[in-house]
């Protein structure tokens, strides 16, 4: 009878998890991608949103027809080109301690008695590199938008809008290798 129980409780805190996990990406993953302007239009999960947010041009100093087009100096393609490597290494580390606090959430929840502390201490850990994700992408759009001039900001929108790919295309809006949805479907 008490391993009847034991496995019932664990099936819960599975489901629970599952279910948390679930609601978590759900936001995120509903407008994942969603069909923008042309060839390079919007994946958010690249920093999209049809071109409105700044972070996806970071790596425009890899394309030099684009920063010609822009209009940009050397020291702001300079400026572009070290921010990108900062940005992208705190990026991975980030990614990668939450990865790992991830795997401790679901090893805390996959044993017999689940220590409802240990839990919640995870829960507050994910919770602020959330918030440290967060700041970082706030401070990457502060710097592009400091180190392009109005006009350069303007015209990379421009450009970003009628289609010009200024970042690999989204894998999920059917533009990779086959590993992603058909192009136009946009939603999950």
């Amino acid at each position: 009878m008490k391993t009847m129980k034991t496995r019932f409780n664990k099936k819960i805190a599975t489901a629970v998890l599952a279910g948390l996990l679930t609601v978590s990406f759900l936001p995120m993953t509903a407008n994942a991608c969603r069909k923008g302007g042309g060839q390079g239009g919007g994946c958010a999960m690249k920093g999209g949103q049809n071109g409105k947010h700044l972070n996806g041009l970071l790596g425009i100093w890899r394309n030099t027809q684009l920063t010609q087009e822009l209009g940009l100096t050397d020291e702001q393609t300079n400026k572009l080109k070290n921010t990108d490597f900062a940005t992208r290494e705190k990026h991975q580390a980030l990614r990668a301690e939450m990865n790992s606090l991830r795997l401790k959430m679901e090893q805390a929840f996959s044993q017999e008695k689940v220590d409802e502390d240990a839990v919640r201490n995870l829960t507050k850990k994910i919770a602020e590199l959330k918030g440290k994700m967060i700041e970082q992408r706030t401070e990457t759009r502060l710097f592009v938008k400091n180190l392009l001039t109005p006009e350069q900001l303007d015209k990379a929108m421009n450009l970003r809008g009628s289609g010009k790919n200024m970042q690999k295309p989204c894998r999920m809006n059917g533009q990779g290798k086959g590993n992603g949805m058909r192009k136009g479907m946009g939603n999950m």
